[in-house]
């Protein structure tokens, strides 16, 4: 399937070629984009919206520039992929689910393809062992 042109927020968005996304049924979340503007197309295209549990997220959309808030945070640790609101427009144009790859979001300071994949591979503190001791003073 080729898509040549979508106009979206004033930036044309060009798809030569469209690979699907391994994911049948995404579960997305927002932050910093106004989720409501994109319900009927993951609706349309077999996708979830998820407003509370980053743990079940598979795909977290966020706004250019990069910005580092508590959703991205901690998505970076569960989540597959963390994209551009372009991928879902892109979605949008194709009429199915596209290959993510493109539309990850990017920082200069950060690989953060390369972050997602590490993450995925090995959990944070997977294996460990903690000990508390007594003297162990808690600031909850």
């Amino acid at each position: 399937m080729n898509v040549t042109q979508q106009q979206t927020n004033n930036t044309k968005l060009e798809v030569v070629s469209v690979k699907e996304s391994e994911y049948s049924e995404p579960i997305i979340m927002f932050t910093g984009v106004n989720g409501t503007l994109y319900h009927n197309i993951i609706s349309r295209l077999g996708g979830t919206v998820e407003l509370e549990d980053i743990s079940k997220v598979t795909h977290l959309i966020t706004a250019a520039p990069f910005r580092r808030t508590i959703k991205i945070l901690c998505g970076m640790s569960v989540c597959p992929f963390i994209l551009t609101s372009d991928w879902l427009s892109a979605c949008d144009a194709a009429d199915i689910l596209v290959d993510e790859k493109n539309f990850i979001i990017q920082d200069p300071s950060v690989d953060i393809e390369q972050s997602l994949k590490r993450a995925q591979e090995k959990k944070i503190f997977d294996g460990m062992t903690f000990y508390a001791t007594p003297y162990v003073v808690s600031f909850i």
